[in-house]
């Protein structure tokens, strides 16, 4: 089995130099020259193993004109660029690359990302090299098998996209790298995380399969969507709004002069005597994104509030109420998404 023909790792910051003594700061230097020489990152790639190297650091630098450079033409460029590399980056950074070229036959075993099927015994054609690769993204590890081709006196990756079948869905404006895939059937993305989003600043897409090497199988995409963080507290911002207008009724049926409110107080009370204190808790309510439209969130459970009012026998009374709720909080709701009782 060949050694590694390449490893590079990410370099420590400006700081790590900060004080060094001058002797240090010579090895330094010739220990940086030997990593820059090493990894051709000033001169064109003149092995397989260079190729997938550069190409993989111009990924990792958010660089998609350099990596396009060192490819073959892909099916589409709608997703390779260097913003959707950015959003993928600011998630999980590729680091800690080895590389191998790969003797006839040979692949990477134990393969962590599956590599796209070639024909059982076949060789690696005329003017094709296999590449060996290892890397990390994030923290989830990757092991594949890139393919580079020979075009004049350089090397070519041919392989080094993953392509993500999407069907159609009902996720609001639902995103890939920051992209919209409305109309999109195949997208074409560089190693790395894959970043799903929605126009819907309230939900949080997530899939099974959220990061890529690239040199696979194509994958089916299969986005689901939860509330995100932005999401629960908008729910409780509506819930909130929602039994504080309620608090303001004066009423023992609070629907009286605060309509779309239900909690009654079952006692003999003078008229406009009652101050109501709004549940401090909202702890016992459950929250289902409605999967039909997916951008409402039903709420049902109970709260207790708390009743002051002048009983009709007896002067100034205190009581707890229990109000069972059950509604919905719409999302798309403008200015601010709002609660609304089912009654």
């Amino acid at each position: 089995m060949s050694e590694p023909t390449a490893t590079w790792r990410r370099r420590p910051g400006p700081g790590f130099l900060a004080g060094a003594a001058t002797l240090v700061v010579i090895v330094v230097a010739v220990a940086t020259t030997l990593v820059f020489t090493f990894g051709r990152e000033d001169s064109t790639p003149s092995t397989p193993a260079e190729t997938v190297s550069a190409f993989l650091r111009a990924v990792a630098d958010a660089d998609s004109a350099a990596a396009l450079a060192l490819m073959t033409e892909p099916p589409s460029r709608e997703f390779l660029t260097s913003d959707a590399l950015a959003r993928a980056h600011a998630v999980a950074a590729i680091t800690d690359v080895s590389l191998r070229e790969l003797g006839s036959g040979e692949s990477t075993s134990g393969s962590t990302t599956p590599v796209a099927p070639r024909t059982p015994g076949s060789r690696t054609p005329a003017g094709s090299v296999d590449v060996g690769a290892e890397f990390r993204i994030g923290g989830h590890p990757v092991r594949t098998t890139y393919r580079t081709v020979r075009d004049g006196r350089r090397w070519l990756v041919d392989d080094g996209l993953a392509a993500v079948d999407l069907a159609p869905s009902t996720i609001p404006g639902l995103s890939l790298q920051g992209r919209p895939v409305a109309g999109i059937g195949t997208a074409y993305v560089f190693p790395g995380r894959l970043v799903w989003g929605s126009s819907n600043r309230y939900l949080a897409v997530t899939d099974s399969t959220d990061v890529t090497g690239g040199a696979v199988a194509p994958t089916t995409a299969d986005p689901g969507v939860t509330l995100g963080d932005a999401g629960n507290a908008a729910v409780d911002s509506a819930l909130h709004a929602y039994l504080d207008r309620c608090a303001s009724s004066a009423q023992a049926d609070a629907s009286t002069d605060r309509p779309g409110c239900t909690q009654r107080l079952y006692r003999s009370a003078e008229v406009s005597s009652v101050r109501w204190r709004a549940p401090s808790s909202l702890h016992d309510l459950v929250r289902e994104l409605d999967s039909a439209t997916l951008t409402s969130v039903s709420v049902f459970g109970g709260v207790t509030w708390q009743a002051h009012y002048t009983a009709t026998y007896g002067g100034d009374a205190v009581a707890e109420v229990d109000q069972p709720m059950n509604g919905a909080v719409d999302l798309d709701a403008q200015p601010v998404p709002t609660y609304s009782s089912a009654g």
